[in-house]
């Protein structure tokens, strides 16, 4: 005989017993605390399983987030790169550089006329406004021909503001030097 058989020949014979007689108290506390042992190292691996969702959901929010500035990242260089277009590049370097010489030669006649300076150097300022909205513009638009050949306008424009001051104060040293000269 095996001992599954035996067991059951021994409950089939006691089955009385074992049913009128109630399990002592120190019986059942022993079930309770290995039960309450079973129950620990159970939630111990669902803790684990707890950290492991963090660890997703955080690794998900790290991707999307990258994916989001890498976004960004490449739509503000592509939008910097319309406007770094060589010949557009090189043409505001030409125009920028004389307005700057012609600043200067308005510096030197208006040495003796300061106030004339200051008032010819404010409509280059107004086209300077201008000329930046245009160019948060072109940054916007992903620098279209438009907005390009606006800024280039713009450029041009000062330059023949500035030749125009430049006139009128060569004519003002002029009449200056011939009063000088008559007395």
């Amino acid at each position: 005989m095996n001992n599954d058989q035996k067991l059951e020949e021994f409950i089939k014979n006691h089955r009385g017993e074992l049913e009128s007689s109630p399990a002592e108290d120190k019986l059942w506390q022993a079930i309770q605390v290995g039960l309450d042992q079973g129950t620990d190292q159970e939630a111990e691996p669902d803790r684990k399983a707890d950290y492991n969702i963090y660890w997703k959901v955080a690794a998900i929010l790290l991707l999307a987030l990258s994916s989001v500035l890498g976004y960004y990242n490449w739509q503000s260089s592509e939008s910097d790169s319309a406007l770094s277009n060589p010949e557009f590049a090189n043409a505001e370097t030409y125009y920028n550089e004389l307005i700057n010489q012609k600043k200067e030669e308005i510096r030197v006649y208006a040495v003796s006329n300061p106030e004339l300076e200051s008032s010819f150097l404010e409509d280059i300022s107004a086209l300077d406004q201008m000329y930046a909205e245009l160019k948060k513009e072109a940054k916007k638009t992903g620098g279209q021909e438009i907005v390009l050949d606006a800024m280039i306008q713009n450029l041009q424009l000062r330059i023949d503001i500035l030749n125009q001051q430049i006139i009128v104060l060569e004519q003002i040293k002029n009449r200056e030097e011939n009063a000088n000269a008559t007395i």
